[in-house]
């Protein structure tokens, strides 16, 4: 228990000195999921109430969106009410480690190892920010895990129910549970349980169902490419990539996972030798599935791997937060075996390959946990530090817009969800098409910033709201980005109606 407290210390601290949320809007999903609950708690039904005609949102499912809605309801000041949302999605993070212990224990992993392993996945930054930020993979993970350990354990008819049921739950939250719907069968087919197999299928299959017909009855037609980036997971995929781009997709995404997967583990980024740790921690998870026999959280991460590969956006670390405890065993394991050949080298006397060995592993773990604490301590705090300092200037700029301009203006701003949040009015954003960006196509990408009045006359949007620090989120390649921001500054510079520090406002009517 001393040491799960440990490991959770460094997020607690966070979402401390950070519970007015200065951050919010860092993923731009979480800024949707917030909104999704305030339009489920006004009684608007679920929509994107920040675009200019409110569509349904018909792209993430709306468990997580319930569960903010409580606290819209609850506080329904604004943004006062981010310090309960933000003590909600913290709360998660203990449980996904209870969660994960379970997941690590079925993996085959000892009592004291898995609780140690599972504590110590608190202190990945990935997680930590994951847990002060308003994002669903937490919760996602915990009813997943959940229905994981029943489906594992089940030998009654109510525990394939339940697992089932958990499953379902885990996919209205996130359709990244959809593997699991053929990975559970599977499992219990492989098993001779075809009566549980239909079972488990019967109870998360209305889930699914349920919420394939509800968008379908609600999904905004379009072929824009902004509308279907913020409604539709599909098109948005089609609209990115063709049959043609799918092999130089895939082989980009791979190197992608590899680099995501790096980060999970070591909270490193980049270079060659932390990504061996890495392909390590695969490695063992096959070494483990051969030691313990394969399990349904092995199925599901197949089924869940080849979606994140071919989707049309560079896989983040965050994407395999559902896989964090199979790798981290993978990695457990790998490493066991290897410190069981140095300890045998070293009985037979070849004691200077274990040395070398040990020691670049002891080196390894010493600079891992460094620029851990670096990450923890250092650089999330003076992230979260800056994002307040620009959130101060927005927000000067955000009263200015409600004390000057009329209800009914449209803005086009980077973070357009923001924007709404703090004045009302409705804002949209332009949407970079993603396979410029695996391109790197930079002319492209210029061109497209340097017609914003285009796209602004095409939408009705008579203003616009940037700040030096847009595109922070990687959607132009970080060589591009300056040479994009002086294009589309170049279409309004005339026009400015409003400056204060970083940010700056232009009426559009008036280029038009």
């Amino acid at each position: 228990m001393a040491w799960l407290l440990v490991c959770l210390a460094p997020s607690a601290w966070l979402a401390w000195t950070f519970r007015d949320l200065p951050h919010l809007g860092w993923y731009h999903d979480d800024t949707l999921y917030w909104i999704g609950g305030q339009s489920i708690a006004q009684g608007s039904g679920y929509r994107i109430l920040s675009l200019p005609d409110h569509p349904y949102q018909t792209k993430y499912p709306p468990l997580y969106p319930l569960l903010l809605a409580g606290v819209w309801k609850l506080a329904p000041s604004f943004p006062d009410n981010l310090r309960p949302a933000l003590l909600l999605s913290w709360l998660l993070l203990p449980l996904y480690v209870v969660a994960s212990r379970r997941m690590l224990r079925d993996l085959g992993l000892g009592p004291q190892t898995s609780w140690g392993l599972a504590s110590a996945l608190a202190l990945s930054p990935v997680l930590v920010v994951l847990s002060v930020t308003l994002m669903s993979e937490l919760l996602f993970c915990v009813l997943l895990f959940g229905a994981l350990t029943c489906l594992q354990r089940a030998r009654t008819t109510s525990l394939i129910l339940l697992a089932g049921l958990l499953a379902g739950l885990a996919y209205l939250t996130r359709a990244a549970a959809l593997p699991l719907l053929a990975a559970g069968p599977l499992w219990l087919l492989l098993r001779r349980r075809p009566r549980h197999a239909a079972l488990f299928f019967a109870a998360m299959a209305p889930a699914v169902l349920g919420w394939s017909l509800w968008v379908k009855a609600h999904l905004q037609a379009s072929t824009d490419l902004v509308t279907l980036y913020y409604t539709n997971y599909v098109g948005f995929q089609l609209g990115n990539v063709s049959w043609n781009d799918l092999p130089m997709l895939v082989s980009k995404n791979l190197a992608f996972v590899l680099a995501s997967i790096t980060q999970l583990l070591t909270s490193q980024v980049g270079d060659f030798y932390w990504r061996l740790f890495a392909l390590a921690a695969i490695a063992g998870t096959v070494r483990l599935a051969r030691i313990s026999h394969p399990g349904p959280y092995h199925l599901y991460a197949l089924g869940l791997v080849p979606l994140v590969v071919i989707c049309a956006w560079p896989p983040e670390a965050r994407s395999f937060v559902p896989l964090f405890p199979l790798l981290a065993a993978g990695l457990w394991c790998e490493l066991s075996h290897l410190l069981g050949m140095l300890g045998a080298a070293w009985r037979r006397r070849s004691r200077a390959p274990a040395i070398v060995m040990g020691g670049a592993l002891a080196a390894s773990a010493v600079v891992a946990l460094f620029y851990l604490g670096l990450t923890l301590f250092r650089f999330l705090p003076e992230t979260f530090t800056e994002r307040r300092e620009l959130q101060a200037a927005e927000r000067e700029a955000y009263r200015w817009i409600a004390r000057q301009l009329p209800a009914q203006a449209r803005f086009l701003a980077y973070d357009d969800t923001l924007l709404y949040l703090y004045t009302g009015r409705s804002a949209v954003s332009v949407r970079v098409p993603t396979k410029l960006y695996y391109q790197e196509d930079g002319e492209a990408l210029i061109r497209l910033h340097s017609q914003l009045d285009q796209f602004a006359g095409a939408r009705g949007v008579t203003y616009v709201f940037a700040t030096s620090e847009d595109y922070y989120r990687g959607e132009v390649p970080a060589n591009f980005r300056a040479q994009a921001r002086q294009a589309a500054a170049e279409v309004y510079r005339s026009r400015r109606v409003y400056q204060g520090g970083p940010v700056s406002i232009y009426d559009l009517a008036q280029v038009r």
